[in-house]
């Protein structure tokens, strides 16, 4: 997962002015939830874009900085047991292209969310018509990174559904 080079930079000084009170009120915040919203993922562009339907809640009680990630994996490897990208891996398309705005913007009130995510390719093939893993993480609270993952609250969901290519005339 990338995490905005931007959100990284606010994350270490929202990190840095954060009182020890905080950090303790941190452990006191309702962790966030993440989900597939069901239905089929919608590939368009010849697979190179998916739409998929993510039901979320976050809070911002300790930081106003959020991030969400989205991927739609497929190939013979790729489960919810094994979400990692290898060399079998067919297609690959995540919130990476517009991470954390726009269509991929979270809204962290403390309130359920239902969410069309936009997808775009991650190197890999487009996607084809059948199974792939949909993986979600929504991380909320973000006081900083650990490496390149946020810290903060976190939400996962990692599920097997189904893709479908629709060949619709782009408006």
């Amino acid at each position: 997962m990338k995490f905005g080079r931007a959100l990284l930079a606010t994350a270490a000084t929202s990190a840095a002015v954060l009182s020890s009170s905080s950090a303790a009120f941190a452990a006191a915040a309702p962790e966030p939830s993440a989900g597939y919203a069901g239905g089929v993922v919608v590939a368009s562009d010849g697979g190179n874009a998916a739409v998929v339907r993510v039901v979320y809640t976050c809070t911002t009680d300790v930081s106003p900085l959020n991030h969400l990630f989205v991927a739609v994996k497929q190939g013979p490897n790729v489960s919810p047991q094994h979400p990692s990208s290898d060399d079998t891996t067919a297609a690959f398309l995540s919130t990476n292209w517009n991470s954390d705005s726009g269509p991929n913007a979270l809204k962290c009130d403390g309130k359920r969310h239902v969410q069309q995510i936009v997808v775009k390719p991650q190197g890999y093939g487009p996607l084809t018509n059948g199974p792939a893993l949909v993986q979600i993480c929504v991380y909320d609270n973000v006081t900083g990174t650990n490496g390149e993952e946020p810290v903060g609250g976190f939400a996962g969901s990692y599920t097997m559904q189904r893709v479908v290519v629709s060949h619709a005339p782009a408006h």
